[in-house]
């Protein structure tokens, strides 16, 4: 017997724009197992995709800043401070203060 969860949410990025995200488990299962350690496994493969989708979500709207690509780009690219003052080094990479 095979189980099957999945679990999926729709994110609305704005400018009616959406971002999906989806996650989905298998898992074989003899039959004798009875319907308690079935639904146990079932549960478990739920709880599992839930919590994958939801780290990415997680991920999607707070990106890791990798520091060492960033200055790495920053050197070879040598870019320095406006006129205004703005840090451009912030607006090229969408580092948030």
């Amino acid at each position: 017997m095979k189980i099957t969860r999945s679990y999926t949410r729709k994110l609305n990025t704005g400018n009616y724009e959406t971002q999906d995200f989806y996650c989905e488990m298998e898992q074989e299962c003899k039959a004798e197992l009875g319907n308690v350690a079935i639904m146990e496994v079932s549960g478990a493969l739920h709880s599992f995709c839930k919590q994958e989708v939801e780290k990415s979500i997680e991920e999607y709207l707070h990106p890791r800043i990798d520091t060492e690509k960033v200055d790495k780009e920053w050197n070879q690219k040598k870019y320095n401070q406006d006129s205004k003052g703005q840090d451009l080094k912030r607006d090229l990479f969408n580092i948030k203060r």
